[in-house]
């Protein structure tokens, strides 16, 4: 299951928090791209930020200090930021208008004047716009994105100073009480509030946080692995993507691959722990007189065969003597359930590795084989 985290951020501290859910605890922190963070957005995978004194707006990668992306705002002053599930909005105090951009860009589809004359944070509930005014002390749900005001209250104390929704709750702040709240849903009932990590509070987002999981790929005499979007079968011990060292079609028996260890690594910790790891093919693998074959194993053991030829067959010649399960076995329904799970750090999740070979027999067919979607799935808290 995802986990929930509150983003904030401050302008005294100039810096950006992780809390644990919604509380005081912080999970971790860093210093904001400059000197003045007013603003907080999540655009579903990475942090958005925006800076009053680089007048620029910023996209995260997930929830770090690494800057994928930055532009200028729209008039110099942004003070708040959200996501709508397809574009940024901004806000900005100097003219005071609210902006629809072009996904993650500095092109405008849209704008409007703010309810007020000093917007200062944003938020989306899925269907329409929030925004606050710092001096109209007010909070505002708008229809859609427009400037038509659906329902509006005051703020709790006098300096409303960023917004947020947690799925069903308004989430907001203000720099004059250094207050964090949670409404219950768009209304000035609070359910919840604690004080912000450090005086005005000047930005909040509702995050979903996890593990980056990759797969990395184990080859040579020393297994140190490395990240690979795709997994080559070939008749070498190496996952260069080319068309060297390829399996050589038999005129009778079977020909393999060098077989493959691989594992899903998590490259950056759990909140708590990952584990009910499982793994699929999605669809199948329809690679006339082929057949991919798996099993998890606990040694490693490096690749052997002739090379450009064949690899050695798995189940004979692995130390662990794998039972090798036609891949096409394992669906999202009946995966291949792995062992193993890791707490909060790093490194590989499950015990020892998944292994991969490809058995092909005199009815295969030469050329490339069509690329085909194997699935990690896992529990994370």
């Amino acid at each position: 299951m995802p986990q929930y985290c509150l983003g904030s951020c401050d302008a005294i501290s100039k810096r950006i928090y992780k809390h644990q859910g919604f509380s005081s605890t912080i999970l971790d922190s860093f210093p904001s791209p400059n000197n003045d963070p007013l603003g907080l957005g999540w655009d579903g995978e990475n942090l958005l930020s925006c800076d009053d004194v680089s007048a620029r707006i910023y996209k995260h990668q997930g929830f770090s200090s690494t800057i994928l992306g930055s532009f200028p705002s729209p008039d110099g002053a942004p003070t708040g930021l959200d996501w709508d599930g397809e574009n940024l909005l901004s806000c900005d105090d100097i003219l005071a208008r609210i902006y629809k951009h072009q996904g993650f860009s500095s092109t405008i589809l849209d704008s409007f004047p703010s309810p007020a004359s000093g917007p200062s944070g944003l938020g989306w509930d899925g269907e329409n716009l929030l925004s606050c005014d710092y001096a109209a002390n007010r909070i505002y749900k708008h229809q859609g994105f427009s400037s038509t005001i659906l329902d509006s209250f005051p703020s709790l104390d006098t300096e409303p100073s960023g917004l947020g929704w947690d799925g069903e709750n308004l989430l907001s702040c203000d720099s004059y009480s250094d207050r964090i709240y949670k409404h219950q849903g768009f209304s000035s009932t609070i359910l919840d509030s604690f004080p912000s990590p450090y005086t005005e509070p000047s930005g909040l987002a509702w995050t979903v946080v996890g593990s980056v999981v990759v797969t990395y790929v184990y080859h040579g005499a020393t297994p140190t692995g490395e990240q690979a979007d795709n997994v080559r079968f070939k008749a070498a011990d190496d996952n260069v993507q080319d068309f060297t060292n390829t399996i050589k079609i038999p005129t009778s028996g079977s020909n393999y691959s060098y077989w493959k260890h691989v594992a899903p690594v998590a490259a950056s910790p759990p909140v708590n722990f990952i584990n009910n790891v499982k793994f699929y093919v999605q669809g199948s693998v329809n690679w006339p007189g082929c057949t991919l074959r798996v099993a998890q194993v606990t040694n490693y053991s490096q690749a052997i065969g002739t090379q450009g030829v064949t690899g050695a067959e798995a189940s004979a010649n692995h130390p662990d003597h794998p039972t090798m399960v036609d891949v096409n076995n394992y669906t999202q329904t009946n995966p291949l359930r792995l062992s193993g799970s890791i707490g909060n750090t790093t490194g590989k999740i499950i015990d020892g590795y998944l292994l991969m070979q490809l058995e092909v027999t005199p009815s295969a067919t030469a050329g490339i084989t069509s690329q085909v979607t194997f699935v990690w799935e896992y529990d994370e808290a």
